[in-house]
């Protein structure tokens, strides 16, 4: 069984012209978590954190975590979208967009998804965009508990620095683990 992992660079509000979604696929989901427990062990100062996010950590960390996932036997996967300034509701945006990229993947994978609403709010745009049949099988889950959507938490972000501010440098790291 194939597991992927998905995360996104980029927010609903103004910050951002454009959300990346990251996915990582793989059959040994274990070694991607064993990889971030790793280098999180290795770096007391974000124990209080309880977890690796490539915006609050510095750029040594950063490299370190995509050197080590680089190393893996993974698929990498994006999807970017360009934000609809005009559209109202940009949650629905969002959903709609990830039911695109997560589409392709639900009959034979295990699909585990950054949580980023209640889930009060992410059932109920779920359902004004009817995509319960494409979500009725996805996890949402918290990075806490799924150490793995910390790698793909970095990876998103250093693609997201390729689409937004034009460098490249984090995301050559993992280049070569990249099929769009």
């Amino acid at each position: 069984m194939k597991y992927i992992y998905i995360d996104e660079s980029g927010d609903i509000g103004r910050k951002s012209k454009y959300i990346v979604f990251a996915a990582v696929i793989t059959e040994n989901d274990r070694q991607l978590e064993k990889a971030v427990k790793k280098v999180w062990r290795a770096k007391p100062q974000y124990h209080k954190k309880g977890r690796l996010h490539s915006v609050e950590v510095d750029d040594a960390t950063r490299i370190r975590i995509l050197s080590v996932i680089s190393d893996l036997d993974i698929t990498i996967k994006f999807h970017v979208f360009k934000k609809a300034a005009s559209l109202p509701d940009q949650h629905k945006q969002y959903y709609a967009e990830l039911s695109k990229f997560v589409a392709n993947y639900v009959k034979d994978h295990i699909i585990i998804v950054e949580r980023k609403d209640t889930l009060k709010k992410r059932n109920e745009i779920i359902h004004r965009c009817s995509l319960e049949s494409i979500f009725k099988k996805v996890i949402f889950a918290d990075p806490h508990n799924y150490k793995q959507l910390q790698a793909v938490d970095f990876i998103a972000w250093s693609y997201g620095r390729v689409i937004e501010q034009k460098d490249d440098s984090f995301y050559k790291i993992i280049e070569e683990k990249c099929f769009n």
